[in-house]
């Protein structure tokens, strides 16, 4: 719609105020692949006052051996 009336003589400017969006809205190009940041694979924790890099599977095998509710 935008660039329909912007061809007739429809300032640009013009155009996007009625169409509600902004520039970078119209000039954005969607790049192929998935969005977003890929999930981690290891997770860093305190153990005796040092920092330590286990892998996600151990966090979650301590979170699911937890029997304390969460209310």
């Amino acid at each position: 719609m935008v660039r329909e009336y912007s061809a007739r003589g429809l300032a640009l400017e013009r155009a996007l105020e009625l169409a509600g969006i902004s520039r970078s809205q119209y000039y954005y190009v969607k790049k192929p692949g998935k969005p977003g940041r890929q999930a981690t694979t290891t997770t860093q924790r305190m153990a005796e006052g040092t920092m330590v890099i286990c892998d996600n599977a151990e966090v979650v095998q301590t979170i699911e051996g937890c029997n304390t509710p969460l209310n």
